[in-house]
């Protein structure tokens, strides 16, 4: 490649040539020449220089480039980033109560499914109430038109009809027949719905019954057991009938809450009970000529236990020893 100094240099030579040959006639003209030779010299050398340091800027820039491609190829993205980070975090191992280790994705996996366990049993908690009041209202439905249609269903006719007008007196046999058979079919499918409705009725009860007795274990954990158990609720059951409740309706109360309020009710009773005991004690206490020989004797008590605590400071020489010693 040429370059813009080897340019220059044929041209200075080449322009002093015509000097040498031509010699000093024709100064004037070849000076104009020269001028304009040179100019033309500068520019194409400034176009040359300007020409390789713009190829040397493009391959600069062309380096750049692709450095910086490569940079970002290896580069990991802030969002890749904060997945590994975010993989890493879900593989830390965590420790249970029982020693058993298991990892973050672990436990949020676990959270997820139990979410969507949750959200499925409410759906089917809600179904079932849906069902259970479908249910109830075919079964009203279904009684209201047998008693509407047993309401207009035409009476027994009397059996002198049969005498006088056989063939009305069978119309109304008849039609008191279809009467009663479109009853006993209402009466029939309305027993279904209802059925249901009760099946789902005790579900829900055993479900609460379950939920309530775990309420009523974490409040007392003694009724666990079989034996304390049964002790605990004839304690109850002796407390409702006291306050005036019957025994079937303690047999059905299901809510722990007023369980726990009979039982705290028991011990404020039996807590009245020792004080207008002890009130009572009190009132009746040993009439006054007593009084003086008992302070007789709390005296000469008090004087022989001070009569210890000394002989016994003077043989240890500790206070604490003779502090020992009740002075009362």
């Amino acid at each position: 490649m040429i370059t813009s100094d080897d340019s220059f240099s044929a041209l200075e030579s080449a322009t002093n040539q015509p000097q040498q040959i031509l010699g000093n006639g024709v100064n004037t003209q070849y000076a104009q020449y020269n001028n304009t030779n040179q100019q033309m010299t500068n520019k194409s050398a400034n176009h040359l220089q300007k020409q390789d340091k713009d190829e040397d800027t493009e391959h600069e820039n062309i380096a750049q480039q692709q450095g910086l491609e490569q940079e970002l190829d290896c580069e990991p993205t802030s969002q890749d980033s904060d997945e590994d980070l975010q993989e890493i975090n879900d593989l830390h191992e965590v420790h249970l109560d029982d020693g058993e280790k298991i990892t973050i994705a672990e436990l949020k996996d676990g959270y997820w499914r139990r979410q969507d366990y949750l959200s499925k049993q409410q759906d089917i908690v809600e179904q079932k109430n849906y069902v259970q009041k479908q249910a109830k209202i075919l079964a009203h439905s279904a009684d209201s038109l047998a008693q509407l249609i047993n309401h207009h269903m035409p009476a027994d006719p009397h059996p002198s009809l049969a005498q006088t007008d056989p063939s009305a007196y069978q119309n109304i046999i008849n039609l008191r027949q279809q009467a009663l058979n479109i009853i006993n079919h209402f009466v029939e499918e309305g027993r279904y719905p209802d059925k249901i409705a009760k099946e789902l009725d005790a579900e829900h009860v055993e479900i609460k019954l379950k939920n309530e007795n775990e309420q009523l274990e974490n409040i007392f954990p003694q009724t666990k057991d079989p034996a304390q158990r049964e002790s605990f609720f004839q304690n109850i059951f002796k407390i409702g009938k006291k306050i005036g409740f019957q025994e079937e309706e303690m047999k059905n109360i299901i809510d722990h809450r007023l369980l726990v309020l009979a039982h705290y009710a028991q011990l404020g009773l039996q807590s009245q009970k020792i004080s207008e005991d002890v009130y009572r004690k009190i009132r009746h206490k040993p009439s006054g000529s007593s009084v003086p020989n008992r302070k007789k004797s709390c005296n000469h008590h008090r004087i022989t236990s001070q009569q210890r605590a000394i002989q016994k400071l003077q043989k240890s020489g500790s206070f604490y020893d003779a502090l020992d010693i009740d002075f009362v």
